[in-house]
């Protein structure tokens, strides 16, 4: 699991009356909504060059990504020979399924990030030992807040988890957020009484949900804790919010089609 280094939830624009244009689409990188999109998705999938390509380098810069998990040989090897290797970071969300009159006008609303930096393995030493334990609650709270103040001592265990830091690069990164429906309604179908009156056009809210916890055979504790169920209605609560923003978000029309 990978965490930025702070987090905020994207959230969609509520329905509103009158015209619709296109959304604008832009590829400018949003360091706020990407840290939303990231910190929503549990697994993230890293990609490293094969090769020892040339990339660009850049000035240091304060947006940083905290990764925890498995790294496959040959990539561990070069990380710790090389000291650094670029790497790109997709994450997607889908908010709603959106069905409008035609195939042409039916898809999704969603949001997606492509970061590009480079990563640094996080050394494992006494020098960084306190570091990498602030780094492993960031982790664990970003996961579930409270999570850290909420298990036994971390211990030496710190020494031994995998932790890779990546260094944004802004200039480089992209992100998609549309809250309105990727797709475009036909302003003829729009206008065709038949069409209305035989067709269904809407959207599904499409959310993630968080069930009731289910005790541990190991468990001892009679329930589960504040922490945990707090952080399960707060997020199926947000969850659903934004789902049906986006499902409720206007519709763009397609120029063409009119």
């Amino acid at each position: 699991m990978g965490k930025f280094t702070s987090i905020r939830s994207p959230t969609g624009d509520m329905a509103s009356t009158g015209p619709n244009p296109s959304p604008p689409w832009s590829n400018v990188y949003d360091p706020e909504v990407s840290k939303g999109v990231i910190n929503s998705q549990p697994i993230l999938h890293l990609s490293f060059p094969a090769v020892e390509d040339e990339f660009f380098r850049y000035k240091q810069n304060p947006e940083t990504i905290y990764v925890h998990g498995h790294r496959q040989e040959p990539i561990k090897s070069r990380l710790e020979e090389v000291g650094s290797l670029p790497v790109t970071i997709a994450a997607s969300k889908i908010h709603s399924y959106v069905l409008g009159y035609s195939g042409f006008a039916t898809g999704y609303t969603w949001v997606s990030t492509v970061v590009n930096g480079v990563a640094h393995p996080f050394p494992v030493s006494n020098e960084f030992k306190e570091e990498r334990l602030a780094v492993m609650d960031y982790i664990l709270d970003s996961l579930i807040p409270d999570r850290s103040t909420n298990i036994r001592d971390l211990g030496n265990d710190v020494d031994h988890v995998s932790i890779v830091r990546i260094d944004v690069n802004e200039t480089e990164s992209h992100t998609h957020s549309i809250p309105a429906a990727l797709v475009f309604e036909m302003k003829k179908d729009v206008s065709d009484q038949t069409v209305r009156e035989n067709y269904w056009e809407g959207a599904v809210p499409t959310w993630q949900a968080f069930g009731d916890p289910i005790a541990g055979e190991h468990n001892r504790v009679r329930e589960a804790p504040d922490y945990l169920t707090k952080f399960i209605e707060d997020q199926n609560a947000e969850n659903k919010k934004n789902a049906e923003n986006a499902a409720s978000a206007p519709w763009p029309y397609d120029p063409i089609g009119s």
